[in-house]
């Protein structure tokens, strides 16, 4: 099940109207451990060579991105390089530090697509906000 808490924001059409949003929340983390273990589990395969067929596809994933291609990975869906940039008066003045937000984008396979309208939400409260640390004036350093 998936948990939300609703949030305050200004409403993007008109900043200066506010509406509640739901965001999701994060309920723990699976990490590349548990998931070659389970995997393990369900397998004749042991740990190891699960780790190192999870390692390999990760670095040959890695590479296959950084030469520009769209990795396809089974009924996951596929990955490939994001980016935008600063723009330039002319295509002389543009050079590569002009690059930003540079990420990798997950298009949804269908597999995981026909799940969505399924999933069941829970609302739960917001997290408490950490409390303001005020920063010290040059006079209270001293």
């Amino acid at each position: 099940m998936l948990t939300y808490s609703l949030n305050l924001r200004s409403n993007p059409q008109n900043r200066s109207q506010k509406k509640w949003y739901a965001t999701p929340r994060i309920t723990g983390y699976t990490n590349l451990g548990t998931i070659a273990e389970k995997l393990s589990r369900e397998s004749t395969v042991s740990i190891g060579d699960v780790y190192a067929v999870l390692y390999g596809a990760i670095n040959i994933i890695n590479d296959e991105l950084a030469e520009g291609r769209k990795v396809e990975i089974g009924k996951l869906g596929q990955l490939q390089i994001r980016f935008g940039s600063e723009g330039a008066d002319t295509p002389e003045e543009f050079h590569v530090g002009m690059i930003k937000n540079q990420r990798v984008k997950l298009s949804e396979g269908e597999e995981l697509k026909k799940q969505l309208p399924f999933l069941k939400y829970k609302r739960v409260d917001p997290l408490p906000k950490a409390p303001a640390t005020r920063k010290k004036s040059a006079k209270q350093k001293k």
